[in-house]
């Protein structure tokens, strides 16, 4: 009996062995925020929340995504505790991770200094690490970053061209579509911004087939005839409010090359031109579907004078 107890326990040791892990500083769904203050000889403070909370207290939408964390990778979390430590940013592919507990990693999503709350548009993660404690690398975990089109809670409603409300969207699905699974820890950005003298187009699955090839988007005619890849910055994915199928938005200067159909929209995606006075205009958040950015008188017509136009960008 004692032999039989003794090979269940190296078992156990064996197959946990196998798995990384992976020093996150705070709970699943919840990430790091960074409290500051003018005082000089006062020190960063830095708090786990969640998003219910952060929109409780702070009374603000957190645009920023919590960092996700692929199930085959162990999650032992916590702030390092009784000591003081420097926050430093690791960016990268890859990095190497320790797993001691005097070190953690996770994301800022907000900073708030003085009692100011700051978005944060940090795009690296952030490692908290005792002063003084020597790094011992005991991982080398690979990160994976998506750029998201619209903030964490919503998803692009590519008929009307703005971002809706989602309840039952998870950044999981984008994982699982894009079929990035060999990846240890998940990013995920908002930060896409065509140039003045670019386009915003939206390439939808079943027309193309999208793919990360490390930072950059590979699109592909579903005939395979035609390949493009789109730089980082310039591609954002999100899921298709209508269709709930996978969708892309990219910056071009050459919409012909997508067969897509382009005008010049006076207002970002989710605003509309509010009007003050006969010299004056300015755009407007939207706040219900009044404002929406309906095409459709103008393109239908347009449609059956010159039949498929591609889409409304």
């Amino acid at each position: 009996m004692r032999y039989i107890t003794i090979v269940c326990v190296f078992s156990i040791i064996v197959s946990v062995a196998q798995f990384k892990v992976f020093r996150k500083c705070c709970p699943k769904n919840q990430s790091l925020i960074k409290l500051s203050s003018l005082d000089k000889n006062s020190r960063d403070k830095y708090e786990c929340i969640d998003y219910d909370r952060h929109l409780s207290e702070y009374k603000e939408v957190s645009l920023n995504s919590d960092l996700v964390v692929n199930q085959n990778v162990i999650i032992d979390n916590g702030i390092p505790q009784k000591c003081n430590f420097s926050a430093i940013e690791q960016f990268g592919e890859y990095f190497n991770a320790s797993t001691d507990r005097d070190i953690c990693y996770d994301r800022i999503i907000t900073e708030i200094n003085n009692g100011m709350i700051i978005r944060s548009s940090n795009l690296s993660i952030t490692m908290l690490k005792c002063d003084g404690f020597e790094f011992m690398s005991r991982n080398k975990l690979k990160v994976q970053s998506i750029v998201k089109c619209c903030p964490r809670d919503q998803v692009y409603d590519s008929e009307y061209h703005l971002c809706r409300k989602s309840h039952e969207f998870k950044e999981e699905w984008l994982i699982r579509q894009l079929r990035l699974n060999i990846s240890d820890i998940f990013f995920i950005a908002n930060m896409m911004n065509c140039s003045r003298d670019e386009y915003s187009v939206e390439i939808k699955e079943g027309i193309y087939r999208l793919a990360l090839i490390k930072r950059a988007l590979r699109i592909t005619t579903e005939n395979g005839d035609d390949e493009y890849y789109i730089k980082w910055g310039s591609w954002c994915v999100d899921q298709d409010y209508m269709s709930r199928r996978l969708l892309a938005r990219v910056c071009t200067r050459d919409c012909f090359e997508f067969n897509a159909y382009c005008m010049r929209k006076c207002c970002p995606i989710g605003e509309h031109i509010s009007r003050y006075d006969t010299r004056s205009f300015s755009c407007t958040q939207n706040s219900d579907d009044r404002f929406l950015f309906n095409l459709s008188s103008y393109i239908e017509p347009l449609r059956r004078k010159k039949g498929d136009i591609g889409g409304e960008y």
